[in-house]
């Protein structure tokens, strides 16, 4: 099922979102020339999702053999796999593609053999024993196997011309359709993941700048980046997946709900405190959380990136040390309580001095 209709208050601006939440929404912006900038084009080797977004934009008169331009928030598949698809296809000689210049390199020539050792060192290499041998009890092989499989048959990206290329850094102006924007370089969710604010309309787009689900996120950036959001406090945010672009008062909501899951998490740490004698195992916090899904292989290990990055954090801001038990070949935390506690009983001034840096 595809959901498609104008973004609320604006007449020129499209959104295309797929029920399946790991595609992204796709945003068609109208421009004075008659042309279309896309705010990023989604995944390509599901070919239904692609397919589905280009009937839709066709069911609105919006012609994709007049893209122009497409930017994006940050370099993932999910977000630009079908660039070169859309390139292809384009009347136009040239198609610029805007991307922020930290994740520059997943779109160039190249890129698959850069992008399969950068997931299979900065993330299998984290994980405890256990997963090894869940994944050859699957029958599936070993984690690294998974991950080159994975990386170079699902997550990678057509490689790109680099003269089509345009990097984005902090503070750049962007023109997308009739809004002109400034980058603002978040880091977190990706190295380069950005914003673009369209200030004299009010209106922020923010990607995926929550997402936790590359072991190598940046919690500490993820808190500014909402923080960021919570300061700007935009009338209208462009989200990156599965919402709809949100009114003032739902971006004020989910703001709030974001910061009050966070210490959530906080208080749920102090609990594990309590009941592992400062020191948490992994494992078996994923079998507390997870259940009987836990037994699905790949659920169990987004669920663990998500866990890791957290305690990843958590680490650097001395709230805690990570350990790995020889023994079990486990990871574990060991929780500093104190300093839990007084991140707890002082959040607001914590997140404003992760966000001051």
């Amino acid at each position: 099922m595809m959901l498609a209709m104008k973004v609320p208050g604006f007449d020129d601006i499209f959104f295309y979102r797929n029920m399946l939440g790991a595609n992204c929404v796709v945003y068609a912006f109208l421009r004075d020339d008659g042309a279309i900038d896309l705010l990023d084009t989604g995944i390509y080797y599901i070919r239904p999702v692609l397919s589905k977004v280009l009937v839709r934009m066709q069911d609105d008169d919006i012609n994709f053999h007049r893209v122009k331009n497409i930017y994006h928030t940050h370099g993932h598949f999910d977000h630009c796999q079908a660039d070169r698809y859309i390139i292809n296809h384009s009347m136009f000689d040239v198609v610029k593609v805007h991307c922020p210049a930290a994740d520059m390199w997943r779109l160039l020539p190249g890129n698959d053999a850069r992008q399969t050792a950068y997931f299979v060192e900065h993330a299998a290499r984290y994980l405890p024993g256990n997963f090894d041998e869940l994944f050859a009890k699957s029958g599936f092989g070993s984690v690294r196997l998974q991950f080159r499989l994975f990386v170079s048959k699902f997550m990678r990206v057509p490689p790109l011309e680099k003269a089509c290329l345009v990097p984005l850094h902090d503070g750049d102006t962007v023109h997308i359709g009739r809004y002109k924007g400034r980058v603002i370089t978040t880091g977190g969710h990706s190295d380069g993941h950005s914003f673009f604010h369209v200030a004299d309309n009010d209106m922020l787009v923010i990607g995926d700048h929550d997402a936790v689900n590359e072991i190598t996120c940046d919690y500490r950036k993820i808190i500014k980046a909402s923080a960021i959001i919570r300061d700007l406090d935009p009338n209208v945010a462009l989200v990156g997946h599965q919402g709809i672009p949100s009114t003032r008062a739902i971006v004020r909501q989910r703001s709030a709900i974001w910061f009050i899951k966070f210490q959530r998490e906080v208080d749920l740490f102090l609990k594990a405190a309590e009941r592992f004698d400062n020191k948490l195992s992994m494992t078996y916090f994923l079998n507390k959380i997870l259940g009987y899904s836990g037994k699905i292989v790949w659920l169990r290990y987004w669920a663990f990136q998500n866990l890791f990055v957290i305690a990843k954090f958590a680490q650097e801001e001395g709230l805690g040390n990570i350990v790995y038990d020889p023994e079990t070949r486990d990871l574990c935390l060991e929780l500093n309580r104190a300093a839990l506690r007084e991140f707890r009983d002082d959040f607001e001034g914590a997140v404003t001095r992760i966000k001051n840096g």
